[in-house]
């Protein structure tokens, strides 16, 4: 951060730090600080407004998405519906903008997943939100763009992943065997 200060992607990072955190331990006070936080970023993130960037719209929906994680996980399903909307417009302008931007399916992948989890009798909300897809699409996504990425400028994204698709396969696991055994041929990656 001394080198580049005016680094966003150091942003991205902690707002991992703080995710992970309160996804994890569930802790009023983590969630709370993750808000606090990502109202900070946010700010700074529209200081720093690069268009050029498939990274300004990208991190933004992701603090969005990851925040959204969280509230649902501490039953602030409004905010979180409003969020996901938000992530949703600016990841669709990003594929726009950089149609070639590999990270943007991560995102969408969560989405779908996401829409796909929706209960049958409030599926019209998500229909009214403009968010569509099914558990096993987002699915597919998060698999093909983990293998895609292997040997790309991209492969440091692979364990975040990798995390993605545990939580997924734990929560809607169809064929756990089928999981299992992919993880055993795939799953190996090297942080460099």
């Amino acid at each position: 951060m001394a080198e580049k200060p005016a680094n966003d992607l150091i942003i991205l990072l902690d707002g991992y730090s703080d995710f992970l955190k309160a996804f994890i331990s569930e802790e009023q006070s983590d969630f709370i600080r993750l808000k606090k936080q990502n109202e900070n970023r946010f700010s700074i993130l529209e200081k720093h407004k690069d268009l050029s960037s498939p990274f300004y719209l990208y991190t933004n929906a992701e603090l969005m998405m990851q925040e959204a994680l969280v509230k649902i996980k501490f039953h602030e399903y409004v905010s979180a519906v409003a969020l996901i909307v938000r992530a949703n417009r600016y990841i669709e302008k990003n594929k726009q903008l950089f149609p070639s931007f590999p990270l943007n399916d991560k995102l969408l992948g969560i989405i779908n997943i996401m829409a796909g989890s929706v209960p049958k009798q409030f599926q019209w909300l998500s229909d009214l939100a403009g968010i569509s897809g099914t558990v096993e699409m987002g699915k597919n996504r998060l698999y093909l763009l983990y293998m895609s990425l292997a040997n790309s400028e991209y492969s440091s994204f692979r364990p975040e992943l990798l995390f993605y698709i545990s939580v997924t396969e734990a929560v809607y696991a169809v064929n756990e065997d089928k999981y299992v055994r992919w993880l055993k041929e795939y799953g190996q990656h090297k942080i460099s």
